[in-house]
């Protein structure tokens, strides 16, 4: 961990340009408080990149700094990516919003092994929207592969279509379409439903339908172990766990507590900063790139869901987005252990930005870490009163 003292030497990386130097204040401070190893913050002006820097270790053991083009984990940020595939697949007549997505997985699951009849009321819309009939608040299957594949017999851990196969052979905890509550396992379903639709695997799929169009070529699915990982990964900082794969042993919970392989289509992709700011300007349309949605897409991706709990609420939870529509500010923040995500859309003048992080605090959610990440990254783009006319992305093609 990095202490207190280490405010003044940790290093910051790629040069210096005008308006960072609140960013650079505020993320080292705030690294340094919640004892992160490292992180990188990159912003969007108008459609072109004006700041991306890295902030501290990205092996804290080797002394690696971090470099902006290095990528992360995204974690539940994996959301609006796949959100966006579904849209875009919906924008080419391969999928509707309506369509029954167990019609869509046949060659998943039969219709014999669905224990809960109201399963086949389930659309493509209410798996998007988190109202599909699950909650993790009770149990959260992908978090438990090991018992999964177990109970298959099979050696663990479970693969995203064994989750599926289990959970269908119980009863849902809520009636689709009644009420919103967070789901991974909804959006793991959407994955296959893509893979179904396409004919692809999960990342090929989204690769070629919306990653190619948008200039990204080098945001992929994560791996659990270390050995495996990509050149110009981070290491992640975590607690110990036992391993989810076989005759492991003990292990940092990032490198094989979790099955990251299965959480693709809600919480697999890595990427950095660079890569999710090129994602979210193609979905805007911002400056000189062409969105890759329709105006009906888009705003069937922010619209406010036909829920009750949304009727009043000055936020709700969209298509792959949390959205508040004045002023227009979408965002998803995201958490594994050895992992923490933030990626806003700030408004319709086309500013955006990043925050990756390559570990956790201990008791982050009931500590308030992304509520005051929320609060520092706007406070830091508010501070410049003139974002430069350069744009970054020309540098990291």
């Amino acid at each position: 961990m990095l202490g207190s003292d280490t405010d003044s030497r940790l290093p910051v990386t790629r040069p210096a340009r005008p308006g960072t130097t609140e960013f650079d204040r505020l993320i080292s401070g705030f690294i340094t408080k919640w004892e992160l190893p490292g992180g990188a913050v990159g912003v969007v002006e108008s459609g072109r990149l004006v700041l991306a820097r890295g902030y501290g270790y990205a092996d804290v053991e080797r002394t690696t700094p971090v470099s902006p083009d290095m990528r992360f984990r995204t974690a539940s940020v994996s959301k609006p990516i796949t959100a966006v595939a579904v849209l875009r697949l919906i924008d080419h007549g391969h999928l509707s919003l309506d369509d029954r997505a167990m019609a869509l997985l046949d060659d998943i699951v039969s219709p014999a092994e669905i224990a809960d009849p109201r399963v086949r009321d389930i659309t493509v819309r209410m798996l998007l929207q988190h109202s599909a009939g699950w909650t993790r608040e009770i149990y959260d299957p992908m978090f438990n592969t090991v018992a999964i594949a177990r109970a298959a017999d099979t050696s663990p851990p479970a693969s995203p279509e064994m989750v599926i196969r289990h959970v269908l052979a119980e009863e849902l905890d809520f009636t689709p379409g009644t009420q919103h509550v967070y789901s991974n396992l909804g959006y793991c379903i959407l994955g296959r439903i893509i893979e179904q639709v396409t004919g692809e695997s999960y990342d090929s799929a989204v690769q070629s339908v919306i990653l190619d169009e948008m200039g990204i070529n080098s945001m992929h699915i994560g791996h659990s172990r270390p050995a495996h990982r990509a050149p110009g990964e981070v290491a992640y900082e975590s607690t110990d766990t036992t391993s989810v794969f076989p005759n492991e042993g003990t292990v940092p919970s990032a490198d094989g507590g979790f099955h990251l392989e299965a959480m693709d289509a809600h919480g697999g992709w890595v990427a950095s900063v660079v890569d999710l700011l090129r994602f979210v300007t193609h979905i805007d349309g911002q400056g000189s790139a062409e969105s890759v949605l329709s105006s009906e897409a888009r705003q069937a991706m922010v619209g406010r869901p036909a829920l009750d709990q949304w009727a009043d609420s000055d936020y709700y939870y969209a298509m792959g987005w949390k959205v508040r529509p004045e002023p227009d500010n979408w965002w998803h923040t995201g958490s594994l252990p050895g992992t923490s995500s933030l990626l806003v859309r700030a408004g319709r003048a086309g500013r955006a930005w990043v925050a990756l992080f390559n570990g956790r605090p201990k008791d982050y959610d009931t500590a308030g870490f992304h509520g005051e990440l929320d609060r520092l990254l706007w406070a830091a783009t508010r501070s410049v009163d003139q974002y430069p006319e350069y744009d970054l992305f020309e540098e990291f093609d």
